[in-house]
């Protein structure tokens, strides 16, 4: 770090100029390349966290957002106009932070700017400078004024309300992500991310605050990723706790809720959802296999204790009707708003300290006394997600119907409140629920002779409620009720007859139930015509055939859960990545080149796991060979498990298992010193799944034949990725 008087200086040289050229999705035809536009902002030269020396560009997110071509370029009236190229390493869109890596020698001999201190934050009147490169020229330019008010408001790159500092020097178009920069220290105290524009309106710029950046920073640092950022940059996110808030300024209403006149709190309208993951087929029939194969007494044990095990869970969640008092010992008020950080703020400043996963603890008033809670903090639970960046929009085309989640960037098709009236309300309102992860949409019908009678086009984007009377959780969950479905067709005889008058879809028949803003809406395909029809469709209107894609690409399956892996908590794309057996055989492969494709759903399965808590725990995993023979597995070898290994910590799941497959298997023991518990948030809750990552070296320690059954134990020595 450099000292202050020589930045103070003259920080222009460690001010950069980012050119992007990006392209953006597009949401209404997601099949379709959106448009390529350029933009610039500015950037603050800082050391990359957890390597020093090492240089990176801290700018705002909105910069870089939808990328495929960055540059920089220094100050042009002191140095070359020569521009570099560089990459996102990290990004937090919901509080509009990036960072990132610049690709050659040269940005290493740069000065790096100092961040101010996490623990507090400027005083009003206090005297700040924004330095940046807005339109109209190529020189860094440095505009001076007061800090004017410090609150939490909403940031409009991604609607969510954040700490932010208010400023009354000029910020244009152009001087996004520049640094804010107290002007006695010369630390970044802030990154420039918008003003407010309003008739009658001016200077008002707004800046991400120290505490934030510190915050982003120390997650990226946590995450030691930035050398695995050339396939994707690292996703921060930003924690919340899931449920909706009312002040509670009436005197009547506290009364009613049993408070004393001097208790004060804010009240909690809707409890955070459970986990938001369906249960899969594969966790069905296990358990069905249990419950089958267990004695009967000893069944009924595993239920009580499971129930047990909920209440415990739901103890420590909040309720709709608590009043929460107390976050992370801070005491609130009847608005929300504690002494946070030197400054009485709304305690959204206070959460956004944490990370998510991070347990926090609370005091609510329940019933007529005051509770203790330890909440672990959770990602943002709409179901409908705010604005998305730098991905794909997942869509499913079936015999000419086009099925999307609904996002933000769809309902922005519309002019300001012409939007579908049930697609408004699902967006203001809708959150994430175990059996509701994603409204999907019917957004548009290709028409076809498959389809007609449906009409054509815009039908109203009824959302799909079932798929042959089976309710759809997902997109992805649509696709494989669809898959299923056309899997039976082709194995077995149309049997429309035996179903006819039964109000049900037969086996010959595919039947989506919807409902729009006038009512429900029935729509019923005959399977045995659908290839042919995403055959005519794709040629005719240069559509994938998509069905084909789902059922053939991991990559393309993949995609369609994209969403959910974002906004579900963070081990459930871990989850997610365990159902993919292409995956794993990639990653076995001694081939390499075949993970290549994989890349950025690695990467988000890596930065899962790293946000959750490793764990020394014995785990066992049942197979389906017998490996006693398999001169991996001998007493003193070392092996590598290079696929991610689902393992359970109750061994009657995995002997279960192995029982089921018939004939000889393995029962394999695990002394794990690094699993991930994801228990309570995989798809298979009732069977205490954890997870190894790949590269996870194991050491065989003892392998015996107990009847037809191979008996192995293992212990854990290391990994080979870190």
């Amino acid at each position: 770090m450099i000292g202050t008087r020589d930045v103070f200086s003259d920080p222009r040289g460690s001010v950069v100029k980012i050119f992007n050229t990006a392209q953006h999705p597009n949401w209404v035809m997601p099949w379709q390349a959106g448009v390529v536009e350029s933009s610039t902002g500015s950037g603050a030269v800082i050391e990359l966290p957890g390597r020093a020396g090492s240089n990176g560009i801290l700018t705002a997110a909105h910069v870089v957002a939808n990328a495929r071509f960055l540059q920089l370029q220094r100050s042009s009236d002191r140095f070359s106009s020569e521009r570099s190229q560089a990459r996102v390493a990290a990004i937090c869109h919901e509080i509009d932070l990036a960072l990132l890596v610049p690709e050659g020698e040269s940005w290493a001999e740069m000065k790096p700017l100092a961040v101010a201190s996490a623990d507090r934050l400027p005083q009003i009147f206090d005297r700040v400078r924004v330095c940046g490169y807005p339109v109209g020229g190529n020189a860094c330019s440095v505009t001076e004024g007061v800090v004017s008010r410090i609150e939490v408001q909403e940031y409009s790159h991604s609607l969510r309300p954040a700490l932010a500092l208010t400023v009354d020097a000029a910020i244009n178009s152009g001087n996004s992500g520049g640094p804010l920069l107290d002007a006695r220290t010369g630390e970044i105290v802030g990154v420039a991310f918008q003003k407010l524009v309003a008739q009658g309106v001016e200077l008002q710029g707004h800046a991400v605050p120290a505490p934030l950046i510190c915050q982003f920073l120390r997650q990226v640092a946590a995450a030691a990723s930035l050398t695995l950022g050339v396939a994707a940059p690292l996703q921060v996110r930003m924690p919340c706790l899931g449920c909706d808030f009312q002040t509670l300024e009436p005197l009547a209403l506290r009364r009613s809720l049993g408070l004393k006149d001097s208790q004060a709190g804010i009240l909690v309208l809707s409890g955070p959802p459970g986990n938001c993951v369906p249960p899969g087929p594969q966790g069905q029939q296990q358990q069905q296999q249990q419950q089958h194969q267990q004695p009967q007494p000893q069944l009924q044990q595993q239920q009580r204790q499971q129930q047990q095990q909920q209440e415990l869970r739901e103890l420590q969640e909040l309720r709709s009707g608590d009043v929460l008092l107390t976050f992370d010992g801070l005491s609130l008020d009847s608005s929300g708003f504690c002494k946070v950080l030197g400054q009485r703020l709304h305690f959204a400043a206070a959460r956004d300290l944490r990370g998510v996963g991070e347990v926090v603890q609370l005091t609510v008033w329940r019933g007529s006394q005051e509770v203790a809670l330890n909440v672990r903090l959770r990602p943002e639970q709409n179901l409908v997600p705010r604005p998305q960046f730098d991905c794909c929009p997942p869509f499913f085309v079936c015999g000419g119907l086009v099925f999307q989640p609904l996002s933000f960037e769809y309902l922005q098709a519309w002019e300001f409140g012409s939007e579908p009236t049930h697609l408004r309300d699902l967006f203001c309102r809708g959150r994430l629920q175990p059996d509701r992860t994603e409204a999907v949409v019917l957004t548009q019908i290709l028409g076809d002779d498959i389809n007609q009678g449906y009409g054509s086009g815009f039908v109203g984007a009824p959302v799909v409620v079932s798929v042959n009377g089976q309710q759809v959780v997902n997109l992805a969950h649509l696709v494989r009720l669809v898959r299923t479905l056309r899997a039976q067709a082709q194995s077995t005889d149309d049997q429309a007859d035996a179903a006819a008058g039964t109000g049900r879809a037969g086996v010959g028949f595919l039947q989506f139930d919807t409902e729009g803003s006038f009512g429900p809406i029935r729509l019923v395909l005959p399977l045995a015509a659908l290839d042919e029809a995403d055959s005519r469709v794709a040629l005719i209107y240069g559509v994938p055939e998509c069905s084909a894609h789902f059922a053939e690409s991991p990559e393309n399956y993949l995609l369609a859960g994209n969403a959910q892996l974002e906004r579900s908590n963070s081990a459930c794309s871990a989850s997610k990545a365990t159902q993919t057996s292409d995956l794993n055989q990639a990653l076995r492969d001694n081939n390499r080149l075949k993970v290549q494709k994989y890349f950025k759903y690695l990467r988000l399965f890596f930065e899962s796991m790293s946000a959750l808590p490793k764990q020394k725990m014995k785990l066992w995993r049942g197979m389906s060979v017998d490996l006693h023979q398999n001169p991996q597995y001998k007493v003193g070898n070392t092996v590598v498990w290079w696929g991610v290994s689902s393992c359970t910590s109750d061994v009657n799941v995995a002997k279960n298992f192995a029982k089921g497959c018939g004939g000889k298997c393995s029962i394999i023991t695990i002394e794990s010193e690094t699993a991930s518990d994801i228990s309570d948030i995989t798809f298979y809750s009732n069977e205490k799944e954890s997870l190894l990552r790949p590269g996870t070296q194991l050491k065989v320690k003892s392998n015996k034949m107990n009847g037809n059954v191979c008996e192995i134990t293992l212990q854990e020595v290391g990994t080979l990725i870190s």
